[in-house]
């Protein structure tokens, strides 16, 4: 896009260069810095909100005034970077279009129930875990009892004899 800066804009505009800041702060004119920190404006911008810009014929400058033939280069460049501009948002206009045809397709498809939210797998995978760990907890109460109820019976016969033996020789 061509810019220009604040003292071109005023008279391409044909406003005062405090009407142009001023339509700056308040916001309804948008503005960029350039490389050297100056103000400059977009033509498209300062046709948006002032209308149709002077041309080189009808704004003062400096000087001699400037050529129909570079005036109407000067017009034929800015034609070609509005048509450019133009052609770029309408393919972003086609893109996001796309895009939100496929977020709606995924939304029914959801609504149709043809996908699986993923919170069912979550909690099939959280009551999995619960499930091996209630079952270990199971396992270590059965060898708990298993060791009580042994520890509960009569020692091995190997050691009654022993047992007995040492009661009727023992004083």
């Amino acid at each position: 896009m061509m810019q220009v800066g604040l003292t071109e804009a005023a008279k391409l505009t044909g406003k005062d260069s405090l009407t142009i800041t001023q339509a700056v702060e308040n916001g309804s004119l948008s503005a960029h810095q350039d490389a050297m920190g100056s103000r400059v404006f977009d033509m498209s911008e300062l046709e948006r909100v002032y209308g149709p810009l002077k041309t080189g014929a009808q704004t003062e400058h400096r000087g001699a005034g400037t050529d129909a033939t570079g005036t109407n280069a000067i017009l034929e460049r800015i034609q070609a970077l509005h048509e450019k501009d133009v052609s770029l948002l309408r393919e972003r206009i086609r893109m996001l279009e796309r895009q939100l045809e496929d977020l709606r397709d995924e939304r029914d498809k959801a609504q149709a129930g043809q996908i699986t939210p993923l919170i069912t797998d979550q909690s099939d995978s959280a009551e999995k875990q619960r499930r091996e760990q209630h079952q270990t907890a199971e396992a270590a109460a059965a060898k708990a009892l298993l060791a009580e109820a042994k520890a509960r019976q009569s020692p091995p016969p190997a050691n009654r004899f022993k047992i007995f033996f040492k009661k009727l020789f023992s004083k």
